[in-house]
């Protein structure tokens, strides 16, 4: 059985467009269940905004992995999302049938913390082995 490509860009598109407000509702029940206020749950879109229009600063020591970091993040993100399907048809299988989702993980575990390191500064490293 082969994907529907309108169903797999639905499910991109829902996925980008999703993300965000699942973090920010977590969240906001988190801080809620602490007795705190919290942000509001549409916090992170508007976080989204603010850095997509801020420069990129990049340090003369950093090399390719640098720069190349949080696109490889960011796609292998995306496909560990696109590993279930959204319609509820056999979910638990076609994660089965496709790439191992720890594949994914381990790419998202080490980039970000190779990317950090890269620059080698020590702000970097501090902010690379954070959780």
């Amino acid at each position: 059985m082969s994907p529907d490509p309108t169903a797999t860009i639905s499910q991109t598109v829902l996925l980008l467009a999703l993300s965000p407000l699942i973090t920010g509702v977590i969240k906001n029940w988190k801080a809620k269940l602490q007795n705190r206020r919290g942000p509001r749950a549409w916090q992170p879109y508007l976080d989204l905004w603010k850095f997509f229009r801020k420069d990129m600063v990049i340090s003369e020591h950093a090399s390719w992995v640098f720069s190349f970091a949080p696109y490889v993040v960011f796609i292998t993100a995306l496909l560990a999302g696109l590993m279930c399907r959204c319609d509820g048809s056999g979910a638990i299988e076609s994660v089965r049938r496709r790439a191992r989702p720890c594949r994914a993980a381990g790419a998202r575990a080490f980039l970000p913390r190779a990317g950090g390191l890269d620059p080698a500064s020590a702000f970097g490293g501090m902010g690379s082995s954070a959780k």
